[in-house]
């Protein structure tokens, strides 16, 4: 049985100012997540029950770093690379067998500013 983390800093207001901080917070509370998926309750309802909250509120902190991250004003092209490095861990990272025709588009220019950005 995999040990879940605490819900430690959990309560903390999402206080990150760029996209890449933001991506970060975005991939910290994935891997948090997946430690929840992977829990395996073990008959102490209290424990199951704290797993089942804490899973719940990384999903509300993930939905609330995506909404964020959608507000961020974009003023040059590294603005617009950590963007579509943020979508690429909310979307492909996060779960690449859904990964659709749109998402193969948006990764191609992504692509491109990985190449691009060495310019600026």
């Amino acid at each position: 049985m995999k040990r879940v983390m605490s819900d430690t800093g959990l309560d903390k207001p999402i206080n990150s100012e760029t996209v890449g901080e933001l991506t970060a917070l975005y991939d910290n509370f994935a891997e948090r997540l997946r430690e929840c998926a992977d829990f395996r309750p073990v008959g102490n309802e209290a424990q199951d029950l704290a797993v089942e909250a804490m899973e719940n509120k990384l999903f509300d902190l993930q939905e609330e770093v995506v909404k964020r991250a959608s507000k961020i004003t974009l003023r040059n092209k590294r603005d617009i690379k950590d963007l579509l490095d943020f979508w690429h861990v909310a979307t492909v990272q996060n779960a690449p067998d859904e990964v659709s025709i749109s998402d193969r588009i948006i990764m191609n220019i992504r692509d491109y500013f990985d190449e691009a950005v060495l310019e600026i």
